[in-house]
């Protein structure tokens, strides 16, 4: 795989979008597991929110940048 890739399924970056995310410092932030950003989180339908946390997908805790 690539780097962008090992890195969105740690949850450094988006698993949509690719965004990488920070912490309150501006730092990179891990997350530990795919996460999603807010504004990709925002346009899936109820029903793609389901299935992505059915497939361990989760919102992310921080923001982009």
């Amino acid at each position: 795989m690539g780097e962008i890739a090992d890195e969105m399924i740690t949850g450094r970056c988006c698993s949509n979008c690719g965004m990488y995310f920070s912490d309150d410092n501006w730092d990179l932030y891990e997350h530990g597991y795919p996460v999603v950003c807010d504004e990709c989180w925002a346009k899936y339908t109820h029903e793609e929110k389901q299935e992505a946390t059915r497939n361990g997908i989760q919102r992310a805790l921080v923001t982009t940048f």
